[in-house]
């Protein structure tokens, strides 16, 4: 049984490095070469990569066995090498995202961000004062809902990241501290251990497509780096950047909502689990509790109360 298991698994991980490094690095790999090939001045002419590609067919290494081995496993090296380097930079990618506004220069976008969350903000008031006063029109409504989602596109919460990416992937730490006063860094590791298989199977899948996107950023610095020697490769870094873009809005905000439904879902049951009185609901008393239990540095929080709902707790 073991060794079945472990047959398995080889085969998904052997799947799984073909479709995510080798498989794009031999496209990769192949462009570099018609690259080495063609040049700018001749990026698009079919006629001198027939040459060059009958050239090399017809040389006498060419049909020699083992020199064929070799040069399909240098192929194969570099299609590896090129798909480490595209998640190397996906790597760092994913650490730009994580950057806070707090040095320049990110603290200008940082700050861009946040005053146009703020003008928003002000509009949504606005709003919400003409929708509850007297002379409140049938489409006021409407207009208080059109002014929170333009607030809302910029961000959730408080921008504090120079990237719409880094103030979603962080806005569920806010929310989840104003709501339930949970302190959501600490708790989630403990939470991961209580939610069910299906659960943590639809956040890894969330997890993966965003750390897909973010490789898929490495790919497109890297055929834009090719792009210096062939100029059709500025194009494909073009549609791979343009790509990765959508995906990893779209992966980063899935990400961040399955996170944040999990705690709603399972935050009592991870109340019950260290044995956190409650009455079936995640309050903020609850959640306090909870965050009360976990923490284990030098700030003592025994004989702390609750805080009020309006309020907001740093717990670090």
């Amino acid at each position: 049984m073991v060794t079945s298991l472990l047959d398995e698994l080889g085969k998904r991980l052997a799947e799984r490095w073909v479709s995510v490094l080798v498989g794009p690095g031999l496209l990769f790999v192949g462009a570099t070469a018609v690259a080495g090939a063609l040049g700018h001045r001749q990026a698009l002419d079919p006629g001198a990569l027939r040459t060059w590609m009958t050239g090399r067919a017809g040389s006498t290494h060419a049909l020699d066995t083992a020199t064929t081995v070799l040069v399909v496993c240098a192929v194969l090296a570099a299609s590896a090498l090129a798909g480490l380097a595209a998640t190397v930079l996906g790597s760092a990618v994913e650490l730009l995202w994580s950057l806070e506004g707090d040095r320049r220069p990110l603290s200008w976008l940082a700050d861009r961000r946040r005053r146009r969350w703020e003008t928003a903000g002000r509009r949504l008031g606005a709003a919400v004062s003409a929708a509850v006063g007297p002379a409140a029109t049938d489409t006021a409504a409407d207009q208080v809902r059109s002014k929170m989602v333009a607030r809302d596109r910029i961000s959730l919460v408080p921008p504090r990241y120079p990237t719409w990416v880094g103030d979603r992937l962080h806005a569920p730490d806010t929310r989840v501290r104003d709501a339930y006063h949970l302190d959501l860094g600490t708790a989630w590791p403990r939470l991961w251990l209580v939610m069910p298989d299906t659960a943590r199977t639809e956040l890894a899948a969330a997890h993966d497509a965003y750390t897909a996107s973010a490789r898929l950023w490495g790919w497109a610095v890297l055929y834009a780096a090719l792009g210096t020697r062939w100029w059709p490769a500025e194009l494909v870094a073009l549609v791979a950047a343009t790509t990765a873009w959508l995906r990893s809005r779209a992966a980063v905000a899935a990400l961040a909502e399955l996170t944040e439904s999990a705690v709603d879902l399972y935050g009592t049951d991870l109340a019950t689990e260290l044995g956190v009185p409650h009455a079936g609901d995640l309050t903020c008393e609850v959640g306090f509790a909870i965050s009360q239990r976990l923490r284990k540095d030098w700030i003592s929080l025994a004989d702390a109360e609750p805080p009020p709902i309006a309020g907001r707790t740093t717990l670090r």
